[in-house]
């Protein structure tokens, strides 16, 4: 839903309010805090946002019972949760074993990378090459 006037926005904030969650803190004052274990990152974060229980909170994190809680976040129709290593570090625009997303509808992504036509009696069909990426 894209609403672009002030009235509807301020009208539907107090019907469907939204609540921001923060999960971890980059950034502070101008300094980088990427290279931080994300425990104390998370102590930061704890510092400076001061939750409103309604609106503004802290995800949580949560040291053990994984199992569980992914057999919950499924249970709640949500797509999975993220493990994160509590010392791992934030590194931009790469994955590492230290982040995992784990979903609970496994996914393959295929990359077509050629084609051949088909000839004869399967002339109306395309013989595809693919790349299989596992998830």
């Amino acid at each position: 839903m894209n609403v672009d006037y002030t009235e509807d926005i301020k009208n539907l904030s107090e019907k469907i309010p939204a609540t921001y969650y923060f999960f971890d803190i980059l950034y502070l004052d101008g300094r980088d805090l990427q290279s931080l274990p994300f425990l104390e990152r998370r102590k930061i974060l704890s510092k400076v946002i001061a939750e409103d229980t309604s609106r503004i909170k802290i995800s949580q994190f949560i040291e053990e019972g994984g199992k569980e809680l992914f057999d919950k976040t499924k249970s709640m129709g949500l797509e999975g949760l993220i493990a994160k290593h509590k010392s791992s570090k934030y590194v931009q625009g790469i994955r590492s074993r230290d982040w995992l997303k784990i979903k609970h509808i496994r996914t393959q992504d295929c990359v077509v990378i050629g084609y051949t036509r088909g000839e004869g009696n399967r002339e109306n069909y395309n013989g595809m090459g693919y790349h299989k990426k596992e998830r």
